[in-house]
């Protein structure tokens, strides 16, 4: 009888106990060979073997050593590969991805691995035939179905855990399913228990040798199960001793790392190249969109030179190739405004725009080659000192003409136009002027005013020539009227002349003059119709005379000290 694996639980923990666990559950499934046998036509497209045959013993425990030295020699030759092997080649071309390994006589071998679309394949012929395959690819169902998922197909699946729920192993014409119902054998398939049989083992040894041809003697007294560090001029060769159930032994011995390939041939000497400027940075005055760069630019103009060091030379020479300048005001959006001939060395550059605040300096090679970058900021260092709005009387509405600058608002004549602008000085010195407005609204309100003192100055003139009105003031001999009353722009105080209280509430009754608050009925200042004045602040002063009926009588002199003289009076 032969015996077929149903699942083996292996701890994360500890190897020292693997658990064999079988099916109590056997049934027939008719028909079911043409399912296994559509899986492996789909398979033989990517692979040539499928061997899925287990030996399996009931002892559980003797396979711990046994799968952690196949597990962990495996991975000590991989990564012995990967740490000493310097012959490797990894290619991407529009057909994929391919990774080989050059011997030792410069040919790259027949085993490689290729990245193709969604999948790794691995061959051992040269691309014959693959005999492993990571990605998608198509298989048969137990239904019958074509699926089309991700797998691995391969010929050994080495590792502490294999979990899934479905396990299928085909030998023959037969066919063995384990899942959660247990094992389903038809077609003639058997278990077979073969009591304490023992476990198969696989033994990795290594060892250095000055050959990459000729294999070492297998019973070589230097062959060891750990992998020996790469030396120059060794070759790493590895054993495989495997053993089987019955005690027979196969030896296998191959080479899996080479010596070092012939050295290139020398490259290019390493070259520095520098750009050096006359100025750190560039001081802008000031900020206008109209001044001349050498009016605010301090330099306005910088010399930038390229060198070169080559190789182990510890000085440097002059460079000959181009040089392409731009200038920014964000110190990302660049302008290109300039770019020299072929061979030149060094350049004095002049700034194009007052408004930049960066200037960048490309060298590159006479063929246009970019090889180094500067760049140059440009800072503000003057500042505004004055400003003040200056007026023009212009003869048109379009455009300044006619007349000059005044600090001042001019009067308005005939048919003139005011134009406005602001005056600018800066701490150096320098003077600029904003552009010229035309102030439409000042022009109305002048015109408007200069409208109404003429046509008050004519009527005026009708009754008393001697009468003058200005642009803030009415000068005349006499005003005739009832009364006066004035107040300031919200009402909130009145000056008020109504010796017979002509207006009524809105002037304080029995006074000749006075100033008030608004509501109040005692008066700031003022004199009542007998004759008698008020005052309800503070009166500051150095000295305060006396007179009755125009002579002086007494005085207060304000000091120190108070002192009182009067004058005795019949």
């Amino acid at each position: 009888m032969k015996l077929r694996i149903l699942g083996l639980e292996i701890s994360g923990d500890s190897l020292d106990t693997v658990t064999v666990t079988f099916a109590d559950k056997i049934e027939s499934i008719t028909g079911s060979t043409e399912d296994i046998k559509s899986i492996l036509d789909q398979a033989k497209s990517i692979s040539t073997t499928y061997n899925s045959t287990v030996k399996q013993a009931d002892k559980g425990s003797q396979a711990s050593d046994y799968v952690t030295d196949l597990r962990l020699n495996g991975l000590n030759a991989a990564k012995t590969m990967i740490k000493n092997d310097t012959s490797e080649t990894f290619t991407i071309t529009p057909a994929g991805a391919v990774a080989k390994r050059m011997d030792d006589v410069g040919f790259y071998g027949d085993k490689q691995i290729k990245f193709l679309g969604n999948g790794i394949y691995f061959t051992k012929d040269n691309w014959q035939t693959i005999c492993q395959a990571i990605g998608e690819f198509v298989y048969t169902d137990e239904n019958g179905n074509q699926t089309l998922d991700y797998g691995i197909i391969g010929k050994y699946v080495i590792g502490e855990l294999i979990a899934g729920n479905q396990l299928v192993i085909t030998a023959g014409n037969g066919k063995v399913r384990i899942d959660q119902d247990g094992i389903t054998l038809s077609d003639g398939q058997v278990i077979k228990y073969e009591k304490d049989a023992p476990m198969s083992e696989i033994k990795l040894e290594f060892m250095n040798s000055d050959s990459s041809t000729v294999a070492p003697d297998a019973n070589d007294s230097n062959w060891s199960s750990t992998c020996p560090q790469w030396e120059y001029g060794k070759y790493i060769w590895q054993k495989v001793t495997t053993t089987d159930a019955n005690g027979n032994s196969e030896v296998s011995i191959v080479c899996i790392s080479g010596r070092n390939g012939q050295d290139g041939t020398n490259g290019k000497d390493a070259s520095l190249y520098q750009i050096e400027s006359s100025v750190d940075y560039v001081e802008r005055r000031f900020n206008s969109s109209t001044a001349t760069v050498e009016n605010c630019m301090n330099p306005s103009k910088i010399i930038f030179n390229g060198y070169v060091q080559t190789g182990d030379s510890t000085t440097r020479q002059s460079h000959l190739g181009k040089f392409t300048f731009a200038e920014s005001t964000d110190g990302t959006n660049w302008t290109t405004t300039y770019a020299t001939g072929q061979n030149v060395s060094s350049y004095t550059y002049p700034i194009y725009k007052s408004t930049s605040n960066w200037v960048k300096c490309t060298m590159s090679t006479n063929s246009g080659v970019a090889l180094k970058t500067i760049t140059v900021p440009i800072i503000l260092s003057d500042s505004i000192s004055t400003t003040k709005k200056q007026y023009y009387l212009s003869t048109s509405s379009s455009s300044v003409t006619g007349g000059s600058w005044s600090d001042t608002v001019p009067a308005w004549v005939g048919t003139s136009y005011i134009w406005s602008r602001t005056y600018i000085q800066y701490k150096s010195g320098y003077i600029t002027y904003t552009s010229a407005v035309y102030e439409s609204n000042l022009t109305s309100r002048l015109k408007d005013m200069t409208t109404f003192q003429t046509d008050t100055q004519n009527k005026l003139n009708a009754l008393n020539p001697t009468t003058l009105v200005g642009n803030d003031y009415i000068f005349s001999p006499k005003i005739s009227g009832g009364y006066a009353y004035f107040t300031n722009r919200d009402g909130s105080y009145s000056v008020e002349i109504d010796p017979r209280h002509a207006a009524g509430d809105k002037t304080l009754d029995k006074y000749l003059f006075c100033i008030r608050k608004n509501g109040n009925t005692t008066p700031i200042m003022g004199v009542d119709t007998s004759g008698n004045g008020s005052f309800t602040g503070n009166i500051t002063a150095k000295q305060l005379e006396l007179y009755q009926d125009n002579d002086k009588y007494g005085r207060f002199d304000m000091g120190y000290n108070l002192i009182i003289i009067l004058n005795i009076m019949d």
